[in-house]
């Protein structure tokens, strides 16, 4: 994404042996144990139901994702039967299905009683959920807001790679 100019250049980077992201990798793994520690100091049960919020994300994510598929792909939809079904029909039956068990699980994580915590009556499996989701979404804005140019014009221009030496 760094590359194609949606994100700082400094996730661009690539480490000289590893080949790798290295700045992206240090930063979003230090996050990810900030992340886990911090769960875990509020309440070993708090990190088990942010375990079992991982399903709701994957369930949005593959969801958008197909339809997102169909809708890139439109203009190609009619140039035959093959494009109309695995570009179309396909995706879009997958997407159809991904949200329907997306509403589903978010409907029964809703119960208290569904994972180890709740908060005023409201399950909190759907709350970290939820809480993710929101989150993501102002990510996506800030970012969109950001790099206006990329999510104008798409990937048009490649950034060049910077190899770090380290």
């Amino acid at each position: 994404m760094a590359a194609h100019g949606a994100l700082p250049r400094a996730f661009a980077r690539i480490h000289p042996r590893h080949r790798a992201p290295g700045f992206g990798t240090v930063l979003l793994g230090t996050a990810a144990a900030g992340l886990l520690v911090l769960l875990t100091l509020v309440s070993g049960r708090f990190l088990g139901d942010a375990v079992l919020c991982v399903g709701l994300l994957i369930a949005c994510y593959y969801g958008t994702t197909a339809l997102a598929c169909v809708w890139y792909f439109r203009s190609r939809l009619r140039t035959s039967l093959r494009d109309l079904v695995l570009r179309g029909v396909l995706p879009l039956a997958g997407g159809l299905m991904m949200l329907a068990a997306f509403a589903l699980s978010a409907y029964d994580m809703c119960d208290p009683a569904y994972g180890a915590t709740s908060f005023h009556g409201v399950g909190g499996v759907f709350l970290l959920g939820a809480g993710s989701l929101a989150t993501g979404v102002l990510a996506l804005a800030v970012t969109r807001a950001r790099f206006r140019p990329f999510f104008r014009n798409g990937r048009t221009a490649v950034a060049r790679l910077t190899i770090t030496e380290d």
